[in-house]
């Protein structure tokens, strides 16, 4: 990333689908936020519509933002959705000095100058924005913290706010600065996951190139968490569970290629048969012990 004195430049990564007033109460917030600091930030929006029939691309398009709608296919689902983004950005011919990953439910706030501002400091590291739920106030979403190999992910943290930066393993890529350079060393998102775990990867590939994640220890604004995947499961029919549990989006390869490529290879075949045998436990309406995912 190039440390001189200058405006710096920040490629915006989102995916969007069938949410338009969520989407835009999101992008207007960020748009009036970012205009205060157009002297130091110059922000550029790639955004995947993936296969929107609420009229979001149009209603994107009318607010006050630099931003390029890229068609989605409508079966991208969150990652592959934010590797289309950047490949978009590439395709821009804009060089960036750091990409952001941005999920369109985050409501930003005031802490927001001063996180984009820290991440300025820190120069070649990644910095997460922690994130509150609306209705309590805890930190819905921020990182991870791992306490060896036998958990590819670890534990979820909650920042301290007497502590400016807090440092992690890996994070939830709900908003996320990455140095441009590392972002492309890096290669971007990994395509081979679906909907989740993308970003657990990225951190830790990160890491494991030597890369520092911190999460700001200032929650920068809000996103509520998304209801429970086991309470999908059990309130759907026998179809729908399979679809959930077995398809495309939600199915067992994504955890079974982050587990492989983070866990221990002795204790990975445990990971793997554990996991199936959840999944056809929810299938059938028992309660297998455990969760599914890291």
């Amino acid at each position: 990333m190039d440390t001189s004195p200058h405006t710096m430049t920040i490629g915006i990564l989102v995916t969007v689908h069938n949410r338009v007033e969520t989407t835009v109460r999101g992008l207007t917030r960020f748009a009036a936020l970012s205009a205060s600091m157009s002297d130091e930030f110059t922000f550029s929006i790639f955004l995947v519509d993936d296969g929107s029939t609420d009229g979001t691309a149009a209603r994107v398009r009318e607010l006050p933002i630099d931003v390029t709608i890229i068609n989605g296919s409508g079966s991208l689902f969150w990652n592959r959705g934010m590797v289309a983004a950047y490949a978009g950005a590439r395709a821009s011919g804009r060089e960036f000095d750091a990409y952001m990953l941005y999920n369109d439910d985050v409501l930003l706030d005031e802490n927001f100058g001063s996180f984009m501002r820290k991440f300025r400091d820190l120069k070649n590291a990644i910095l997460v924005g922690a994130l509150r739920e609306p209705a309590t106030g805890e930190v819905s979403y921020s990182g991870y913290v791992r306490t060896g190999n036998r958990r590819p992910l670890g534990d979820f943290i909650q920042p301290k706010l007497s502590k400016p930066l807090v440092p992690v393993d890996t994070f939830n890529g709900n908003l996320v600065l990455i140095p441009g350079r590392i972002f492309e060393t890096l290669g971007g998102l990994d395509p081979g996951y679906t909907h989740s775990c993308g970003d657990f990867d990225l951190g830790l590939r990160a890491a494991g190139i030597g890369v520092k994640n911190y999460v700001y220890g200032t929650p920068v604004g809000e996103c509520g968490r998304n209801a429970p995947f086991e309470d999908r499961v059990r309130a759907a029919n026998f179809r729908q569970r399979w679809e959930l549990l077995f398809g495309y989006a939600y199915g067992p390869r994504p955890f079974l290629r982050f587990a492989w490529r983070h866990s221990s290879p002795l204790i990975f075949p445990f990971y793997a048969v554990g996991d199936l045998v959840r999944r056809f436990g929810r299938l059938f309406g028992r309660r297998a012990p455990g969760s599914l995912g890291p």
